[in-house]
């Protein structure tokens, strides 16, 4: 082989090589990122090359964008595929390292040593730690004794709320995004107020309003049974779900809709859930919790002003219209 055919074969080969290399991840996948030694769900945004090495542009699910982080493909060997099941196990270990930390604060308290921060040092100072930020529910006394008063017709007395509900959950928040569309303003702040009594400026924006509200609707709709019932509502959704069945196959089985309980339940039922989650967070992971605290009250406060459309506390039945409409 002559020196031209070496150089050429050489050169080819060291496009090929380039060329060649596979990327871990692509622009759009959705990985499990760990951060200060858990893992949080993010969406790989932008994929650029630097210096000879593929960095990533990721953005923590539900988190700000101004958390968007570029990571070079070297620092992500701990990343994972997105699956529910990787999700969950993120879950439980944030919780069992709050844990762990609480008992070393207090280990550290009585004189002993302390490694009560586990993590790694943070990649940004202004970064917050999401699973670590709890608010005090601002609950107006107003929808505090709706929620009292609620839950005492559906337990002691046995009654049903009465179908269809005045204003639907999907309403509410339908009306609480329009209102949020309608401000002249792209960003804004909001107020948050720790359990420790210390109270923060936020800033957040439209979007992220409007992501935080359409949450609450898919935590009301997943949680609903599980966490937001009393028997007698889970006769009733047994029944409307029954009813909506027969509907359906009347009209068309092909195009069977699910239940969804934020199409007839209503403001109570977010009472309800604000109740639970503040009761006990780990009901949402850390970026959904960290949004929850940012914007529940002034969510809380557009409740409170239109309590008087959204509420009737007269709309009790004895039996749901289910009984009804079958005698």
């Amino acid at each position: 082989m002559n020196e031209n055919r070496l150089m050429k074969k050489l050169s080819l080969s060291k496009f090929l090589g380039k060329t060649a290399r596979k990327m871990k991840w692509r622009k759009g996948d959705v990985v499990m990122v760990d951060w200060k030694g858990c893992f949080y769900k993010a969406k790989i945004i932008g994929v650029t090359e630097s210096d000879g090495e593929t960095h990533y542009k990721i953005h923590y699910d539900s988190w700000s964008s101004k958390w968007d982080q570029v990571i070079p493909e070297s620092e992500t060997d701990k990343w994972e595929a997105f699956t529910a099941e990787a999700q969950e196990a993120a879950r439980k270990q944030i919780k069992g390292l709050k844990t762990r930390t609480k008992g070393r604060k207090r280990h550290a308290a009585d004189g002993g040593e302390s490694d009560a921060t586990p993590f790694a040092p943070k990649k940004k100072a202004t970064m917050k730690d999401a699973t670590e930020q709890t608010s005090r529910l601002d609950f107006p006394e107003t929808l505090k004794n709706i929620l009292c008063a609620d839950y005492d017709k559906m337990t002691s007395l046995g009654l049903y709320v009465a179908m269809p509900t005045k204003v639907t959950v999907r309403q509410i928040i339908q009306e609480f995004c329009a209102k949020i569309a309608a401000s002249d303003e792209e960003e804004m702040t909001v107020e948050v107020q720790y359990v420790n009594g210390k109270k923060v400026t936020e800033k957040t924006t439209k979007h992220e309003f409007t992501a935080f509200a359409h949450m609450v609707e898919h935590l009301l709709n997943s949680m609903f049974t599980r966490c937001l019932c009393v028997d007698q509502d889970k006769q009733q959704v047994q029944r409307l779900g029954d009813e909506l069945l027969k509907m359906n196959k009347g009209d068309n089985d092909d195009l069977m809709k699910p239940f969804v309980p934020s199409e007839h339940f209503g403001v109570v039922y977010l009472l309800r859930l604000f109740v639970k989650i503040h009761g006990d967070s780990d009901f949402i992971d850390a970026c959904d919790r960290y949004s929850f605290v940012k914007h529940s009250s002034d969510f809380m406060k557009h409740l409170l002003d239109n309590i008087g459309n959204y509420y009737d506390k007269d709309a009790y039945n004895e039996t749901d219209r289910s009984d009804r409409s079958a005698a």
